[in-house]
């Protein structure tokens, strides 16, 4: 499976969104459609967890806690990322571009 992005200013994801009759976005968290639905926070990076590699697909054991506190530990990191992991920003390589929608 591969996976596309794209930023919620975007014009394909305003579209998208309009489309599903979505709520506004909220900018500070992460959304994933899978299956017909709109999945957001914890949710959606669990979602996303199986489409990654061993040992990273395995993170899909979170399911078993319950939502409020997966996605209290998703705003915590999500928070605290750049204190966590300080070169997590970079500029993505051409391949990677290609999978971004605009």
């Amino acid at each position: 499976d591969e996976l596309l992005f794209s930023a919620l200013q975007a014009s394909f994801t305003v579209d998208f969104m309009e489309s599903i009759q979505a709520p506004e976005p909220d900018f500070s968290t992460l959304y994933f459609w899978s299956e017909g639905k709109l999945l957001q926070k914890s949710t959606a990076a669990l979602a996303i967890s199986k489409h990654l590699k061993k040992p990273y697909s395995w993170l899909r054991i979170f399911k078993l806690i319950p939502l409020f506190l997966r996605d209290f530990g998703y705003d915590f990191i999500a928070k605290h990322r750049k204190k966590i992991k300080k070169d997590a920003c970079f500029l993505p390589s051409e391949m990677q571009r290609n999978r971004i929608l605009k």
